[in-house]
């Protein structure tokens, strides 16, 4: 870990217990490859990526807590294992990766019967609460309970009328910026004519609520632009034949909702992409690891504090650190409207600034 005088010395937060960390040096975790879901999450807040990501901080058990239950984050992990298992057990040699992908042989899949599914159902959710530590009678069937109306959402989008051609479960991509390779995970990749469409399984709620297709690209461009939709834009980069898709299979949905997908050739996506992966890089290699604890252009508590996992070990209830983050981000940015930022910085001010709505 770098010294606080080899980082910055011009701010009194600029200090590794604000998350000034220093740039990369020997086994630093950061020299692995970097994936589009992990910049997402840096993005959305730089010290929790650092502890959970870079360091395997995890939250402490509470002895006095209730009963352990399937949290949505369970069910949304078991949704994406059921859709994997479907999928895998009707290839032979599924394409592992996106240039393989890109000249494999599609197969059409067709979707498991009632009893089928249901013994897919069960063995991924017993294989999942077992790696959770749960262990309950009969927890691994309510849970399969809770997911089948989710897994009946995919089957009416996908399955309905034809089923899919598919060419490959959990295949690996990646984007180059500036040099530097960016890989992605897609949960499902398709045939559609002369298009490869990647998909990522969204049990959440939509991120692009507009109805007309103009409005809805609009929205997804700025959502890239914040760093929120990363993995669906790697998707459409990564190829000239490919398109990306979120497909979200959550209950109650409008279907103008369900499917969202952008195509190789939006321009303006793509170079908004190299954008933001561009800041996120640059904050990385610095040692830019602030908490989040407010949204960027105001004084409001980040939406992603209240559920975070490792909240004990942050500043989130510090008054005095909170104002001195903010002062900070002030500070940065009246020097770059005077006499311009350089290194830790400037990675700290773009950092800082990316998902604001807008800019400073």
């Amino acid at each position: 870990m770098a010294t606080l005088a080899e980082v910055d010395t011009r701010s009194p937060t600029a200090s590794p217990y604000l998350g000034a960390v220093g740039m990369p040096v020997g086994e630093d975790p950061r020299a692995r490859p970097l994936y589009v879901s992990v910049a997402e999450n840096y993005v959305r807040c730089p010290w929790k990526t650092l502890l959970e990501r870079y360091l395997g901080v995890e939250a402490l058990p509470d002895p006095l807590d209730s009963v352990p239950e399937a949290d949505d984050r369970v069910v949304g992990n078991l949704v994406h294992a059921v859709l994997e298992r479907v999928v895998r057990r009707g290839l032979h040699a599924p394409a592992r990766t996106v240039a393989w992908a890109r000249d494999a042989p599609a197969v059409s899949l067709a979707w498991p019967a009632v009893a089928e599914l249901d013994r897919i159902v069960l063995a991924a959710a017993e294989k999942m609460l077992a790696d959770e530590g749960l262990r309950l009678p009969g927890l691994a069937i309510l849970l399969a309970r809770r997911v089948q109306p989710l897994l009946e959402v995919a089957h009416g989008v996908d399955w309905n009328p034809v089923p899919p051609r598919v060419l490959g479960a959990e295949t690996e991509g990646s984007v180059r910026v500036d040099g530097h390779e960016v890989r992605f995970r897609a949960d499902r990749t398709d045939r559609r004519d002369v298009e490869m469409l990647l998909t990522d399984y969204k049990s959440g709620t939509p991120l692009v609520h507009q109805k007309s297709p103009e409005k809805r690209r609009a929205a997804l461009v700025a959502a890239i632009r914040r760093g929120e939709a990363l993995q669906i834009a790697a998707y459409a980069a990564s190829d000239a034949t490919a398109v990306g898709r979120l497909l979200y299979v959550g209950a109650g949905l409008p279907p103008e909702q369900r499917v969202l997908t952008l195509g190789h050739d939006d321009h303006e996506a793509r170079e908004t992409l190299e954008g933001t992966l561009r800041v996120a890089l640059a904050g990385l290699r610095a040692g830019v690891f602030f908490p989040r604890v407010t949204a960027p252009d105001d004084d409001k508590e980040s939406r992603s504090c209240g559920g975070c996992a490792v909240r004990e070990a942050c500043v989130r209830g510090d008054s005095t650190a909170r104002l001195r983050l903010r002062e900070r981000a002030r500070a940065l940015a009246a020097t770059k409207d005077q006499t311009g930022l350089e290194g830790y910085a400037q990675a700290d001010h773009g950092v800082w600034w990316l998902p604001a709505e807008r800019k400073a």
